[in-house]
């Protein structure tokens, strides 16, 4: 049922540990070089036991559960949903659209200021909370 997804998917035990797993999981996370989910996951995600624990209760309550991820290398869709013999069945889906949407790697407003107070760089989040462009028109920090 996974083997052809194009996105990551591990079917885990209730415990955690990788039961299989497709050739996008293999290719993108080694998954069937870790005995547990969270370990597959450990080089993407700083605290993968507590993001999985939370989603798997999710999951056992409604069925299923996701949550976005900002990691190191971008963003990320986790997915569980429970099967019918008890196991669960994750997606871990890359998601390039929200990467795409912002030109600037640094979400944080950020400027360089220099001699006599010119701007001379501003980021999209910058603009976004000031309201304008100094570098563009000319304008000084006071």
């Amino acid at each position: 049922m996974i083997e052809h997804d194009a996105a990551a998917s591990i079917v885990t035990g209730p415990d955690g540990a990788i039961l299989c797993c497709n050739a996008a999981a293999q290719r993108s996370y080694n998954a069937q070089q870790f005995d547990t989910l969270g370990g597959a996951l450990q080089p993407l995600i700083a605290n993968p036991g507590a993001l999985l624990f939370r989603l798997q209760t999710r999951a056992g309550v409604r069925g299923s559960a996701h949550e976005d991820v900002v990691t190191g290398t971008g963003h990320v869709r986790l997915s569980v949903h429970r099967t019918g013999t008890g196991n669960l069945l994750w997606r871990i889906e890359k998601s390039a659209d929200l990467a795409a949407r912002r030109s600037d790697a640094v979400p944080l407003p950020m400027l360089t200021v220099g001699r006599n107070n010119a701007v001379l760089f501003m980021n999209d989040a910058a603009r976004t909370l000031i309201g304008a462009d100094f570098k563009n028109t000319g304008q000084r920090l006071r």
